[in-house]
């Protein structure tokens, strides 16, 4: 009767009727506490699912990062290897450079470049000076001819001839074997290249390579007699840097102790002769 009378109540609440008179209170659903435990324990279960796969992704991003670092790495190790590939290859070239067919497009230009009327004397300065050091105002032409004007004559005496040429930045290395390629109607990575980090133009034909002034510490590091190298041009020599600074010393040690044939060349728009001349 008793369990009766609680279900007619339950149904009376379910129905919105008042509970009869004398009927018990109906059974309430709350949770028991093995029931409260599982929840909790279905909840933290959750939490950590949630929390090892945060971890995963923690885990995939960190692993993402280090292959692209490593892929980095390796790509700057190719790129080094071929730089110093090239300059080694320019290094060992032997034989005359190839002519200059008609004297290229822009042999007119270059005519009218005020330093085409000291060609002689700048060569002869050359030859004669295991140092010197060549002045002239910006837009003169000395970064683009006097390379040249050294290619040229050992063009003309068939004599072996390596020439490298520092420039302070790499785009400015870049530019300028550009534009000297274009003056001896040539493509770029034949007589002239560059090699700039982790970037190498340059070819077994390659007797000119402009490169910014860490390529060649680099390539003095592994070779510090530069065998094969004939002349070093260091332009914007006035821009002192902690690096260019180090190349001079490097170069000065290497002129004294084991390269007495080796050609330095220091240009600049604006220089103090007697600094570096000491």
């Amino acid at each position: 009767d008793f369990a009766a009378a609680a279900a007619a109540a339950a149904a009376a609440m379910a129905a919105g009727e008042p509970t009869p008179p004398g009927a018990p209170p109906p059974a309430t659903t709350e949770p028991k506490k093995e029931e409260k435990k599982a929840v909790k324990v279905q909840m933290d279960g959750a939490s950590l699912a949630a929390l090892a796969a945060a971890a995963r992704n923690h885990d995939v991003e960190n692993q993402s990062e280090a292959r692209a670092n490593a892929a980095e790495k390796a790509a700057a190790k190719v790129a080094r290897a071929a730089a110093k590939k090239g300059m080694r290859e320019a290094s060992n070239r032997t034989g005359p450079v190839p002519p200059v067919e008609g004297g290229g497009p822009l042999a007119a230009d270059r005519m009218k470049l005020p330093i085409t009327a000291y060609r002689s004397e700048v060569l002869r300065t050359v030859r004669d000076n295991q140092v010197c050091v060549l002045q002239g105002d910006t837009g003169c032409g000395k970064t683009t001819q006097v390379p040249q004007y050294i290619l040229e004559e050992a063009c003309q005496l068939g004599a072996h001839v390596s020439i490298v040429c520092t420039q302070p930045r790499r785009i400015s290395a870049m530019g300028v074997s550009e534009r000297v390629a274009q003056e001896r109607g040539e493509q770029l990575g034949r007589t002239v290249g560059y090699s700039i980090r982790l970037e190498n133009k340059s070819s077994a034909a390659t007797r000119l390579l402009f490169c910014t002034t860490g390529i060649l510490l680099r390539r003095l590091e592994e070779d510090p007699t530069l065998v094969g190298t004939t002349h070093v041009i260091v332009d914007e020599v006035h821009e002192r840097t902690v690096e260019s600074d180090f190349l001079l010393m490097v170069l000065r040690d290497t002129l004294r102790d084991q390269r007495p044939d080796l050609r330095v060349v220091l240009m600049s728009a604006t220089i103090d002769e007697d600094l570096f001349s000491g």
